[in-house]
This record gives structure tokens, sequence and C-alpha cells, in this order.
């Protein structure tokens, strides 16, 4: 597992290091809070209201975890901190929801929180709109921080880098969204009469969503749980970041094809594939400390078993997701995208939360002189 010295790692918190009850415990804080955020509302409105800003917390949470590691709120207690936190993530998110809006159509900030029924009376609202730049902006950010290690920016000071990786992500995102994607398949006076733009790129939208997210697969599994294994053996790193970097774009597009070509998967049920993945290498990796494949002395296995682990706990998440979307009554969105979300927005960033964010708060710290 990666150690908190390496640059772009999530901190990690020796509490949980032979005491997986704590770890037991954060999993059921997270789930939790992912049950409240993805099924109390109801489940086609969680994913059409929260969904979509939950998707552009995620860069800010990604800079506030990875390279801010606590600041402006050091000096605070772990809930103080935590909360402070959590309240500047969901601020930006929402604010940046609201130029995600702007971006891709007419910007209506009142329909911000809205839901698919309003979309006949004419109005943008941002789901599916704005996902496919969020996911964009999302994957760009952690490109940065678990692919590329921070580079350019890791001579900078931690609030500077972070800010730049933030900025260099909506950049790319935007890039990225107005050359490649399309909503050709949406009528043209359907476009005209919400206010969607059309950017005409070669890729249909919501397919450029999975694509995306069949990279975020490799970032995590690879770059994540195994620490770059193997690409991080090479020595030199201009070598280390072109191969990396073509290595999870690759293998992304190769699982892409795999998936949605040879196995004639829909984009959708792509994206829950890769929400629980992800959930799966958090909750393995970092709720669990790695535990219990840290137990084993052999590196190979030891990196096997975590790989094991990590695959166990995402099929469980999306057999009992699966069931749970399947009970739900369901108005034209496809119920994995419900699966996705709560495997990445909601279990695997309330991970993230939980672990960096609230230091394991209200379970034991890495300090016990660490204050609550």
């Amino acid at each position: 597992m990666a150690t908190q010295a390496q640059s772009g790692t999530v901190p990690r918190q020796a509490a949980a290091l032979g005491q997986p009850w704590v770890g037991a415990g954060g999993l059921v804080l997270v789930l939790a809070i992912a049950a409240v955020l993805g099924i109390a509302p109801g489940m086609q409105r969680s994913l059409e209201i929260i969904g979509p800003v939950s998707t552009f917390c995620l860069p800010v949470l990604a800079v506030a975890a990875l390279w801010w590691k606590g600041w402006p709120f050091t000096g605070l207690s772990r809930l103080a901190g935590g909360l402070a936190t959590l309240g500047l993530i969901v601020a930006a998110g929402i604010v940046l929801t609201g130029i995600g809006q702007a971006v891709v159509g007419s910007s209506q900030l009142s329909h911000l929180f809205g839901t698919t029924a309003e979309t006949p009376q004419g109005h943008l609202v941002t789901f599916p709109w704005t996902v496919p730049l969020a996911a964009f902006v999302f994957v760009t950010t952690l490109q940065l921080t678990f692919v590329c290690r921070q580079w350019p920016f890791r001579r900078l000071s931690s609030v500077v880098g972070g800010l730049a990786a933030l900025a260099t992500s909506w950049a790319v995102g935007l890039a990225g969204y107005g050359l490649l994607a399309n909503w050709n398949f949406v009528p043209a006076a359907a476009r005209h009469a919400i206010g969607l733009r059309n950017p005409g790129g070669p890729v249909n939208a919501l397919d450029l969503v999975g694509i995306l997210l069949c990279i975020v697969i490799w970032q995590m599994t690879v770059f994540f749980l195994l620490d770059g294994y193997p690409v991080s053996k090479i020595r030199s790193e201009p070598l280390y970041l072109v191969a990396a970097n073509a290595a999870t774009i690759g293998l992304g597009l190769v699982t892409w094809w795999v998936l949605h070509g040879a196995g004639g998967l829909a984009s959708p049920q792509v994206s829950a594939a890769a929400g629980v993945i992800v959930a799966g290498t958090l909750v393995a990796g970092l709720l669990f400390e790695g535990w219990p494949a840290r137990v084993v002395r052999n590196p190979g296995l030891s990196r096997l078993a975590l790989l094991v682990t990590a695959g166990l706990i995402a099929v469980i998440a999306g057999l009992v997701l699966r069931a749970i979307s399947l009970a739900g009554t369901w108005s034209g969105d496809p119920p994995q995208l419900w699966v996705a979300v709560m495997g990445l927005n909601f279990i695997g960033a309330f991970v993230i939360i939980h672990v960096a964010v609230f230091r394991r708060w209200p379970l034991p710290a890495a300090d016990p002189a660490e204050p609550s």
C-alpha cells in the first residue's frame, strides 16, 4: 500500500493498522451516509439532483484530501475541521455545477437542483447534461494526482499546487468536452427548446462518461491500490510519465472496447461496474488499510490478495446495489447510473471524507493526542 510520504496519496491513518474494527466501524458510518444520500430522497431524485453536484464536488474533494490535507482548517478539531472542509467542498461543488450548466447550455440557476421532469417544460437541468463535463474534470484531477504523482505542480506549495491542479483539470475538461462530446442523439428541436449546446464531437456524450470511468478503474486499481506497480519500477521520471499516462488511458480505452464493443454492455452498465470497482478499491485500500492482505509477507502475493479483496468488495457492492435499484421505481433513467453514483460519489467519496477529511472521527485517530 502507498506510504503517506509518497506524493499524491491519500493520508493514511495508523489507527486502522492492526485494528480492523476501526475500518469496520468506518464502513458502517459510510454506508449509513450513502443510504441517506442515495436512498432516503428517492433513488431517482438522488441520481438527478445530488448526482451531478456530487460529481462536481469530486475534484474539489481530491484536491482537499490529497493536496491540501486539512488546509485551511488544520488547527481545528477533527469534527470542526472536517465539517468546515466538507462545507467548503459542497459549496465549491454547487458553484462549479452552476458553471458547468452555463458551459453545456443556457444558465438556468433556478433549475440547478431540478429533475428531468422539468425538461419537457423547456428547462435545462443538470442531469444528465453536465455529467460528461464533470466526469472529465474529475478524471483529469485523478490523473494529475495519482498517475502523474502531482507533476508538474509538486514543486509548488500544497495550496498553490492543488489550486493549479484544479484549474488545469477544468481546462482539460472543458477542452475535452468541447472537442470530443456530442449530443447528436437529442433532436435539434429538443436541444434548442432546453438551451442545450451541441459540441459536435465524435463521441456520444453519455458514452464519454463510460469511457472516462473505464480510465478511473485503472487509475484506482493500479495507481492507488497498487501504488503504480509495475509502472512505478521505471526510474526515469520522463519515461515513467509517458508510460503511466499511456498505460492508464490505453487500458481504459481497451476496457471500454471489451465491455461496450465486444461485450455489448451499454454505457450505464459500464459506469455501474466502474463505480463499484472504485468503491471496492477505496474500502480495501484506504478504509481497511489493505487488511487482511497486508499480513501476507510476500509482496507479490500481498498485491494479489489486495486485488482479490477489492474485487470481492466490488462484487458484493454491485450485487447489493443492483438489488436495491431494481426494487425502486424508475421513469426513463437507467438504474445502473444510480449504482454508479452510489459506488463512486457516495460510498467511495465518503470513504475519503471519513479517513482524510474527518480523520476517522468519531473513531480513534492516528494520534491518540489528536483533538477530537
